[in-house]
């Protein structure tokens, strides 16, 4: 099998709130897209917010999922389960 790939880091932020398409290309013919949507918090990037939160019946009925904001990752994280 030949190592092959591709990856990009990118603040997805910088398209602006909505609905979004990625084009990939290879030797100059398009070979895949999809749409992403965009949910900002009004900025490029969020920081000095912190917060932890409860999920009730998440995954399953009577589950409790807790998760925080983490700023690094600009996203939720998944802290506990019960």
């Amino acid at each position: 099998m030949a190592p092959n790939g591709f990856g990009a880091l990118w603040n997805w932020n910088r398209f602006g709130d909505g609905i979004h398409t990625a084009v990939a290309y290879a030797d100059g013919e398009e070979f895949d897209r999809t749409n992403f949507t965009v949910t900002t918090f009004g900025k490029e990037f969020l920081s000095g917010k912190t917060g932890t939160w409860s999920i009730n019946d998440f995954p399953s009925d009577g589950d409790v999922t807790y998760i925080q904001w983490d700023q690094s990752e600009q996203n939720f994280v998944i802290t506990g389960v019960e």
